[in-house]
């Protein structure tokens, strides 16, 4: 029986991942990342490196309840738009009986959160059954708006960790025009209030 995190070191994984550790001090967490699914090289590095650095950090503040596990699964398919389900794909095989498997998207980063999240749900429970096994699929953050995710990792010094950008440059800066710099851009400038929606 594990909690097992779907972190890929971008915000809303990392925030996941830091409180699911914090509040279960005595629990081990299971960090598992999806890598090679065919995002931009400059993303992947990125997001390699975000992760590097969040280990560290983490460390640093002795969460040592963390075990982290990496799935590279050296494909060229392009996942812009099925992310979700893709790291559901290889991650939900791996999953033993009463594990509890978490993924942090937010209901604001898309218009069809809830159908995605119905269909996968529906999936999820069908492989479970095929595998004789119970687990459970859980979505903390679906909720949460993006001001509501940054405003608690500024608060417990994380931001500047994390990867967001969907297609940074080069040297690994945030490109500034992606949806996802564009919303991050937003929610820092007018902020939030609360934490959902």
């Amino acid at each position: 029986m594990a909690d097992i995190v779907a972190w890929s070191g971008g915000m809303d994984s990392t925030l996941c991942l830091f409180d699911m550790a914090t509040q279960n001090p005595k629990k081990m967490i299971t960090a598992v990342t999806v890598t090679g699914i065919g995002f931009g090289k400059h993303q992947q590095r990125s997001e390699t490196l975000a992760r590097k650095k969040i280990k560290k950090e983490l460390k640093k503040r002795k969460l040592n309840n963390i075990q982290y596990y990496d799935v590279n699964v050296d494909s060229g398919f392009r996942s812009d738009g099925h992310q979700m389900k893709l790291w559901l794909s290889y991650v939900a095989p791996s999953l033993d009986n009463k594990d509890n498997l978490l993924m942090s998207y937010l209901s604001s980063d898309g218009s069809d959160f809830f159908d995605d999240k119905a269909k996968m749900e529906k999936a999820f429970k069908a492989l479970m059954r095929f595998r004789g096994i119970k687990a459970d699929l859980s979505f903390p953050y679906q909720h949460w708006t993006k001001g509501g995710v940054i405003k608690e990792l500024k608060k417990n010094k994380l931001i500047k960790l994390t990867s967001y950008c969907g297609d940074p440059k080069k040297n690994l800066k945030p490109c500034g025009k992606c949806m996802k710099c564009m919303s991050v851009k937003r929610w820092t400038k007018f902020g939030d209030k609360g934490k959902s929606t």
